[in-house]
């Protein structure tokens, strides 16, 4: 239930789908070079402090990672893999993991 310790009852993922080159901003708007700003990419909201994620494809091929241990309860993917590419439009899955915390699955969309 809402306030579960061993969850992520309160987590958000937006925009999904993700459409970094469309004309709404509110579907979403590519990350800079170097990191994703507010409004840009996809953002995971509400986590907690010390976590990991991961995304991989429908295939189950790993395409990101991101760990943290002082995320300010946000992570941001800019839809890119590990070499600076975009993603191809699709589905994909992040992983969400945190120690002592059942792990969660979120199905994402990318449309390009």
């Amino acid at each position: 239930g809402a306030g579960s310790a061993n969850g992520f009852d309160q987590m958000r993922v937006y925009p999904n789908p993700f459409k970094p080159g469309g004309a709404n901003p509110n579907e979403g708007r590519p990350c800079s070079q170097n990191a994703c700003a507010a409004g840009q990419g996809i953002t995971f909201d509400n986590l907690p402090v010390d976590v990991s994620l991961t995304i991989y494809d429908l295939l189950g091929t790993e395409i990101d990672t991101m760990r943290t241990f002082n995320s300010g309860g946000v992570m941001r993917w800019d839809g890119r893999n590990r070499n600076g590419a975009d993603a191809p439009s699709g589905g994909y899955y992040a992983v969400i993991e945190s120690p002592g915390r059942k792990i969660v699955v979120w199905k994402l969309a990318i449309i390009r």
